[in-house]
């Protein structure tokens, strides 16, 4: 069984992000979704395995963004510069000069933005669970009861969480999903104001844009 070897990089703001690196190779740098716990993502046996098989052949880096996991709290406005400046020391620290890049769910929209900026950094950009622009997934009075019951009940917000995106998990496994955002940081991680928009006109590739809902993988020159 492969071990993360964890570590953290200064933001500017003078924050901390935690990272964590495992196995050896060209690098696969992790933009993650909305909450992560890089430590209790790890103990889930299908999440470790998952990115166990990642790590084959490669240096994979994922990280816990500001105010989620290990990673120092933050209340400040979420944008989507905080986005690029987090991956940006993450890159920094662990000496990613060029990378492949995935991102899954909001971090798709922050890939796609990281891409359109810095293309001669990502060698391979692949997206999974991403979207153009936030306010397109579910309508106003589902987006507003998600976030109501995420910010008033952590518990029921998390079950929530674990029904929408493993909604054909075992018991078992729900229960395990449903223990890291318990033991997150709710509030600022789980922020309305999370940018959702991602860079698509800058994008493209030889068939689609980049920006997509389901999963896309494609080159750099």
């Amino acid at each position: 069984m492969a071990a993360q070897r964890l570590g953290t990089a200064p933001l500017p703001d003078g924050g901390r992000v935690a990272y964590a690196v495992t196995g050896r190779g060209p690098f696969l740098v992790v933009a993650p979704g909305w909450l992560s716990h890089l430590e209790m993502g790890w103990a889930i046996p299908v999440e470790r395995m998952f990115h166990e098989a990642l790590s084959s052949g490669r240096t994979l880096v994922r990280y816990d963004r500001p105010g989620c996991g290990l990673s120092d709290p933050y209340d400040g406005p979420r944008t989507m510069e905080l986005e690029m400046a987090t991956i940006a020391t993450v890159t920094e620290a662990v000496g990613a000069d060029r990378f492949d890049l995935f991102g899954w769910s909001l971090g798709a929209a922050a890939a796609v933005r990281w891409t359109a900026e810095r293309p001669d950094t990502v060698s391979r950009l692949v997206l999974y669970g991403g979207w153009p622009a936030g306010e397109s997934i579910g309508d106003a009075d589902s987006r507003r009861h998600v976030l109501g019951l995420l910010a008033t009940h952590w518990g029921l917000g998390s079950d929530l969480l674990t029904e929408l995106f493993a909604p054909d998990a075992d018991a078992g496994t729900r229960r395990t999903l449903a223990t890291p955002p318990r033991a997150g940081r709710p509030s600022p991680c789980f922020s309305s104001r999370t940018p959702s928009t991602c860079a698509r006109s800058s994008v493209r590739s030889a068939r689609r844009p980049w920006c997509c809902t389901g999963a896309a993988t494609g080159q750099h020159p």
